[in-house]
């Protein structure tokens, strides 16, 4: 069965062709898609003057701010947002400082697409 929650979702890839088909995926799940960035810094932007989402799926290798960066100023000034990162990179580097930052979850871009709604509801529940 697919089980779903209801959810607030933003997206932050900087490869356009990636971050809109996340979102067209992830809306076919019935989460509601709220905010799009190709960066950190777009993201940061965004939130003040949009809904604050209840996931953020946030890339770690992008320009202007990267997910590293963005994800420390999220949980200090979003604290109540989940992130979910979503990356090629995992190596045990990367998932240590993501632990030390207290991010809520890691998704490999190599992972089936159902994984990844697995991994939405690990953060929901």
């Amino acid at each position: 069965m697919n089980q779903k929650l209801q959810a607030n979702i933003a997206i932050v890839d900087d490869h356009t062709l990636t971050l809109k088909t996340l979102s067209c995926r992830i809306a076919s799940l019935g989460y509601n898609v709220v905010l799009e960035a190709e960066n950190g810094k777009e993201l940061t932007d965004k939130m003040k003057t949009n809904p604050v989402p209840d996931i953020c799926l946030l890339g770690i290798s992008m320009p202007s701010t990267s997910g590293i960066e963005t994800a420390i100023r999220m949980k200090k000034e979003w604290p109540g947002v989940k992130i979910l990162y979503f990356s090629m990179h995992n190596s045990e580097t990367y998932t240590n400082k993501l632990k030390e930052i207290g991010v809520d979850g890691f998704i490999s871009k190599k992972a089936p697409f159902a994984k990844l709604n697995d991994a939405l509801l690990n953060i929901l529940q």
